[in-house]
């Protein structure tokens, strides 16, 4: 009998050691999230999200990377990470194959809507004077500008914005001006120092890079006019996003501006079951998710599959069914 007894231990022991192999053989040798600059919502939430499939994947490799809603899009459909977060104008312009892409993005698929709002900043320095954006652009005014790398969809609106009072990147030098494309810290060292005398594109709202600048240095926000707004909607998707008054000790009324939602993507060959657990992850930690960065802070798991342009992928489709967000 005990010898019966030590064999079904012994079987037991075997049969457990294989399901746990299985297991860690099962889980993907990889998972790579790439957010946006590092400090911001994006980044905040993605860091969440690995951390949270950590738990579940101990013998994946899971990275968080600093990235850009534009670079995000061309790095899924290359293989090169698995999820990665956009905005709204850039996940339907890569729906589309348009501008700034160069084709159609046919692997594209949504894990969710993280609603974050980013908002575009003219904030420029007082000493200079500037009433309006189509003042600057009427004087040709030798600014020095500061915004996001053009991997990001900060620089893209800005750009865009630029476009619309018939300013091209090569205006801003001929006038005497220049443009950098940098990390957000780096934008505010120099706006610090006075290297820059005006910090343009889309970001968070609010944002922590915008604020240092307001407390260092006397600065005006200035107002994107409604037709401006307006043509911003039409052509290229933006939202239109009030920047609230009182924002940065700042703004004395509320500005009138344009900006996007947050989008996280994946790709068609990502495993369902992956997928399933980051559409879990973002349900289940939304009380965490809206004390990470006030950008989150009117995260609601209601709106996770609102407003999505494109595919969702299988395995949050599952998910958002058992949880009667989709039918």
């Amino acid at each position: 009998m005990k010898l019966v007894q030590k064999a079904g231990a012994a079987l037991s022991a075997v049969c457990l050691a294989l399901a746990l192999a299985s297991s860690v053989q099962a889980q993907p040798k990889s998972i790579t999230l790439s957010a946006g600059a590092v400090g911001q919502h994006w980044y905040m939430l993605a860091a969440l999200l690995g951390e949270d499939l950590k738990k579940t994947y101990s013998a994946t490799q899971i990275t968080v990377m600093a990235g850009g809603g534009v670079a995000n899009v061309n790095l899924l459909d290359q293989g090169t990470i698995d999820f990665g977060l956009t905005s709204t104008e850039l996940y339907a312009a890569a729906l589309k194959g348009a501008a700034p892409y160069k084709k159609v993005h046919k692997d594209l698929m949504a894990v969710a809507n993280i609603q974050a709002e980013s908002v575009y900043y003219f904030m420029v320095d007082k000493a200079k004077g500037l009433k309006s954006i189509e003042e600057y652009a009427k004087k040709k005014m030798p600014l020095r500008f500061c915004t996001f790398r053009k991997a990001g969809p900060p620089a893209v609106s800005a750009l865009r914005l630029f476009e619309e009072y018939g300013v091209k990147e090569q205006d801003i030098s001929k006038w005497g001006g220049k443009i950098n494309f940098m990390d957000w810290s780096d934008c505010v060292s120099l706006a610090r120092d006075g290297h820059v005398d005006a910090i343009v594109g889309g970001t968070g709202l609010p944002s922590p890079f915008h604020a240092e600048i307001a407390n260092a240095r006397q600065v005006d926000l200035l107002p994107v006019p409604e037709p401006i707004i307006q043509k911003m909607k039409e052509k290229y998707g933006y939202i239109r996003v009030d920047i609230p008054k009182g924002t940065y000790n700042v703004a004395k009324e509320n500005i009138p501006s344009f900006g996007w939602s947050g989008y996280l993507l994946t790709r068609t060959k990502t495993p369902e079951k992956v997928v399933y657990d980051v559409a879990k992850s973002l349900h289940e930690n939304a009380d965490r998710i809206r004390r990470l960065h006030s950008g989150l802070a009117a995260y609601d798991v209601k709106k996770l599959t609102t407003d999505i342009p494109g595919p969702i992928h299988p395995g949050a489709v599952r998910f958002y069914k058992e949880k009667g967000l989709l039918k």
